[in-house]
């Protein structure tokens, strides 16, 4: 039981330091334009066409 509950604490820090680390990254002005869902896609799009 007490891995459990360390495991859903871990993993609500590490959510919680993502998220504060994605809204740092905008008001510091360091987000990347290609930096998303879409370049993903489209980076596997141009993998899987070779």
């Amino acid at each position: 039981m007490r891995i459990l509950v360390q495991a859903i604490i871990t993993g609500f820090g590490l959510k919680l330091g993502a998220d504060i680390y994605k809204f740092v990254k905008q008001r510091v002005g360091l987000q990347d334009p290609d930096d998303g869902d879409d370049a993903v896609a489209a980076g596997a799009d141009k993998a899987a066409d070779s």
